[in-house]
């Protein structure tokens, strides 16, 4: 798929023909991993993170400056790691961001995310137990909702694992 993605550059697609490049993997809870290692360092998981790009026909790439280097994502290439209010809500790597709460979803196990710049992004750490915190199911709409700040959120649910 990569090889055929117009958004890659050819400077990579030449590289990864000619070579066995090491895969750089963000795993479902937004920890980065090279060679089975977790990366320790939280300036460059930061950077990492706020260098995630997918492209139109969905190949993941890091892109830092001159430098792309395709990831392997195991659910979303995005996170949330907090919720201060309803209008602003905190990305892991620190960035704040407006999030779209009608696109509040689950896939009723252990994923919670919504779209937040058109993309979706998992809900981690204080972000999901602040939603958990007042979850409740409303029989009447066959739906998930919670209470944030004075909103009531309704909480769709979604089939697969991996958040197109």
């Amino acid at each position: 798929m990569i090889m055929q993605d117009p958004e890659v550059p050819e400077e990579l697609k030449v590289f990864l023909r000619d070579n066995s490049p090491e895969t750089i993997r963000l795993d479902a809870k937004g920890r980065w991993w090279h060679q089975g290692q977790r990366f320790e360092n939280k300036r460059i998981s930061d950077l990492f993170h706020r260098s995630v790009v997918r492209t139109k026909t969905g190949t993941w790439l890091l892109k830092i400056g001159q430098f792309t280097h395709p990831i392997e994502v195991e659910c979303t290439g995005y996170f949330i790691s907090r919720i201060e209010n309803f209008d602003k809500i905190r990305m892991i790597c620190g960035e704040y961001k407006t999030p779209n709460w009608d696109s509040l979803s689950t896939n009723n196990k252990d994923i919670i995310a919504l779209r937040v710049d058109n993309l979706w992004a998992r809900l981690l750490a204080q972000a999901y137990r602040r939603i958990v915190e007042n979850l409740d199911f409303d029989e009447n709409i066959n739906a998930w909702i919670t209470q944030l700040d004075d909103h009531e959120l309704v909480i769709s649910s979604f089939d697969t694992f991996a958040l197109d």
